[in-house]
Protein backbone atom coordinates (compact mmCIF):
# COMPACT_ATOMS: atom_id res chain seq x y z
CA UNK A 1 0.00 0.00 0.00
CA UNK A 2 1.39 3.26 -1.10
CA UNK A 3 0.33 6.55 0.85
CA UNK A 4 1.01 9.96 -0.31
CA UNK A 5 0.76 12.74 1.45
CA UNK A 6 0.04 16.20 0.22
CA UNK A 7 1.57 18.93 2.20
CA UNK A 8 0.02 22.18 2.84
CA UNK A 9 0.86 25.63 2.55
CA UNK A 10 -0.57 29.30 3.45
CA UNK A 11 0.55 31.16 0.75
CA UNK A 12 -1.92 32.64 -1.54
CA UNK A 13 -1.12 33.33 -5.44
CA UNK A 14 -0.32 37.30 -5.97
CA UNK A 15 -0.27 39.05 -8.58
CA UNK A 16 2.46 39.21 -10.99
CA UNK A 17 1.60 40.95 -14.19
CA UNK A 18 -1.10 40.90 -16.87
CA UNK A 19 -1.35 41.12 -20.81
CA UNK A 20 -3.93 41.05 -23.72
CA UNK A 21 -4.16 40.51 -27.48
CA UNK A 22 -7.06 41.02 -28.93
CA UNK A 23 -10.59 39.87 -26.71
CA UNK A 24 -7.70 37.63 -24.64
CA UNK A 25 -6.43 38.70 -21.52
CA UNK A 26 -3.76 36.90 -19.26
CA UNK A 27 -3.09 37.28 -15.46
CA UNK A 28 0.28 35.82 -14.50
CA UNK A 29 0.71 34.53 -10.57
CA UNK A 30 3.54 34.12 -8.52
CA UNK A 31 2.07 30.98 -8.35
CA UNK A 32 4.11 27.93 -7.52
CA UNK A 33 1.83 24.97 -6.08
CA UNK A 34 -0.63 25.49 -9.15
CA UNK A 35 -3.82 27.33 -9.65
CA UNK A 36 -7.03 25.27 -9.08
CA UNK A 37 -8.44 24.68 -12.90
CA UNK A 38 -11.74 23.98 -11.84
CA UNK A 39 -12.99 26.95 -9.33
CA UNK A 40 -12.77 30.33 -10.49
CA UNK A 41 -14.49 33.21 -9.44
CA UNK A 42 -16.97 35.03 -10.59
CA UNK A 43 -16.37 36.94 -14.46
CA UNK A 44 -18.13 39.61 -11.57
CA UNK A 45 -14.85 39.95 -9.63
CA UNK A 46 -13.07 41.09 -12.64
CA UNK A 47 -12.78 44.74 -13.69
CA UNK A 48 -11.44 45.48 -16.68
CA UNK A 49 -11.50 48.91 -18.40
CA UNK A 50 -10.18 50.09 -21.68
CA UNK A 51 -9.90 54.40 -21.79
CA UNK A 52 -11.36 54.40 -18.81
CA UNK A 53 -14.69 52.30 -20.23
CA UNK A 54 -15.59 49.00 -18.77
CA UNK A 55 -15.55 45.92 -21.08
CA UNK A 56 -17.34 43.64 -19.80
CA UNK A 57 -15.58 39.76 -18.81
CA UNK A 58 -17.42 37.06 -20.50
CA UNK A 59 -15.51 34.24 -18.91
CA UNK A 60 -12.39 33.54 -16.60
CA UNK A 61 -10.30 30.08 -17.00
CA UNK A 62 -7.83 28.86 -14.80
CA UNK A 63 -5.42 27.19 -17.49
CA UNK A 64 -1.89 26.55 -16.07
CA UNK A 65 -0.73 26.11 -12.65
CA UNK A 66 -0.39 30.06 -12.56
CA UNK A 67 -1.85 32.03 -15.10
CA UNK A 68 -5.56 32.46 -15.73
CA UNK A 69 -7.42 33.65 -18.86
CA UNK A 70 -10.19 36.31 -19.28
CA UNK A 71 -12.32 36.55 -22.27
CA UNK A 72 -13.05 40.33 -23.01
CA UNK A 73 -16.73 41.73 -24.59
CA UNK A 74 -14.58 44.27 -26.99
CA UNK A 75 -11.42 43.25 -28.11
CA UNK A 76 -8.36 45.83 -27.35
CA UNK A 77 -5.99 47.67 -29.74
CA UNK A 78 -2.83 49.66 -29.83
CA UNK A 79 -2.65 52.23 -28.19
CA UNK A 80 -5.46 51.71 -25.62
CA UNK A 81 -5.01 52.67 -21.64
CA UNK A 82 -5.83 48.74 -20.53
CA UNK A 83 -7.01 48.18 -16.41
CA UNK A 84 -7.71 45.31 -14.53
CA UNK A 85 -8.50 44.86 -11.10
CA UNK A 86 -9.57 41.19 -8.97
CA UNK A 87 -11.49 41.38 -5.80
CA UNK A 88 -11.87 38.31 -3.82
CA UNK A 89 -15.76 37.38 -3.08
CA UNK A 90 -15.11 37.06 0.22
CA UNK A 91 -12.36 37.41 2.99
CA UNK A 92 -12.55 33.78 4.03
CA UNK A 93 -11.06 30.94 1.84
CA UNK A 94 -13.33 29.29 -0.26
CA UNK A 95 -14.76 28.04 -3.46
CA UNK A 96 -16.01 30.82 -5.15
CA UNK A 97 -12.72 32.62 -5.66
CA UNK A 98 -9.55 32.60 -7.50
CA UNK A 99 -7.21 29.59 -5.26
CA UNK A 100 -4.38 27.65 -5.55
CA UNK A 101 -4.67 24.41 -4.74
CA UNK A 102 -4.51 24.33 -1.56
CA UNK A 103 -7.37 26.30 -1.14
CA UNK A 104 -5.65 29.91 -0.47
CA UNK A 105 -7.07 32.50 -1.83
CA UNK A 106 -5.83 35.00 -4.86
CA UNK A 107 -5.21 38.56 -2.95
CA UNK A 108 -7.21 41.30 -4.73
CA UNK A 109 -5.60 44.20 -6.69
CA UNK A 110 -6.65 47.38 -8.27
CA UNK A 111 -6.21 49.11 -11.43
CA UNK A 112 -3.49 47.54 -12.40
CA UNK A 113 -1.87 48.62 -16.04
CA UNK A 114 -2.14 45.74 -18.61
CA UNK A 115 0.55 44.93 -21.34
CA UNK A 116 -0.89 44.76 -24.63
CA UNK A 117 0.47 42.33 -26.97
CA UNK A 118 0.58 42.02 -30.78
CA UNK A 119 -2.30 44.10 -30.75
CA UNK A 120 -2.91 46.60 -33.90
CA UNK A 121 -5.78 48.94 -34.77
Amino acid sequence: ITTTLMQSESTPPVFSSASANGNTLIIKYTETTGLDTLKTAPNSKFSVSVNGVLDPVLHVSAYSSNEVMLSLATPVITGQNVRLSYSDPTNADDAYALQDLFGNDAVSFADTVVTLVGVSV
